[in-house]
């Protein structure tokens, strides 16, 4: 991601003040999102002489003090990830609006869609011009591509406040060659922008260390929020597939119910 990142920065045309020390502020819906997926990318901008703030809204002590230990600074601001309450929305964009006024980050990076959306328009409305969205995947809204009722409305106030909200962008990251067919034929980023694909956020494979296979009857351990855009549905026809087959294995589900409407609920589960 950061050898990405360089090149589109360096084809941007002075996208970024060529020398001396940034404040980089990074903007996450979810706190330990933070360190679990973007603590390299932060080193990397501390190694380079800048200043990193990390700004999500639910802050725990361990996740706080993960960031502070390698000299990042935590920045608390109010976001409702999932809801569509105007109001919360409101109070995140008047508290980002704040922060970037008292902070004056040089470099914008939210990720997700509602710090992208509400960070980008903050960082309009304060007249930042270093704004440079990393669109992880575009979520519920977009996850059906004949999406009706609920979703379908959702997915039309995604796009419109896409594309009031980024009119200024000149860069942004991606990972899903799908994605950026969205958001280009969805008019959610401007024309002129460019879009820099990203090959994923990588593995740190001393944390993530390859171990032997064990022995025994395999287990197969699904890690993910439980949504049905996270695949549960295909995972259980290919059990029952191989089940049917005579195939001996278990597999088991790690990870949180979750209040996108997505979500799977508890009695499904079981």
């Amino acid at each position: 991601m950061i050898e990405s990142a360089r090149a589109g920065f360096s084809e941007a045309g002075g996208a970024v003040p060529g020398q001396g020390r940034l404040t980089v502020l990074v903007i996450a819906g979810l706190a330990w999102s933070l360190v679990n997926f973007r603590l390299d990318l932060m080193r990397r901008m501390l190694a380079n002489g800048h200043h990193v703030l990390a700004a999500a809204p639910d802050f725990d002590p361990e996740t706080e003090a993960a960031l502070r230990a390698v000299g990042i600074e935590p920045v608390t601001v109010p976001m409702n990830r999932t809801g569509l309450n105007p109001v919360q929305d409101l109070k995140t964009l008047s508290a980002l609006r704040r922060l970037i006024r008292s902070r004056r980050p040089d470099v914008i990076l939210p990720y997700t869609m509602k710090p992208i959306v509400w960070g980008a328009l903050a960082a309009r409305l304060e007249k930042h011009q270093r704004c440079y969205p990393l669109f992880t995947g575009l979520g519920y809204a977009f996850s059906d591509p004949d999406p009706r009722g609920k979703r379908r409305l959702v997915r039309r106030i995604a796009i419109g406040l896409h594309r009031h909200a980024l009119q200024g962008v000149r860069l942004g990251f991606y990972y899903n060659a799908a994605e950026l067919t969205d958001l280009r034929r969805f008019g959610m980023v401007p024309d002129r922008a460019r879009m820099v694909a990203i090959p994923g956020s990588g593995a740190d494979t001393d944390r993530f260390a390859p171990q032997p296979l064990p022995t025994g009857v395999p287990v197969f351990l699904f890690v993910a929020r439980m949504l049905r855009s996270k695949g549960l549905e295909d995972l259980l026809a290919a059990t029952r597939s191989l089940r049917a087959e005579g195939a001996r294995f278990r597999v088991e589900l790690l990870g949180p119910t979750d209040s996108n409407p997505d979500a799977i609920d508890a009695a499904t589960l079981r």
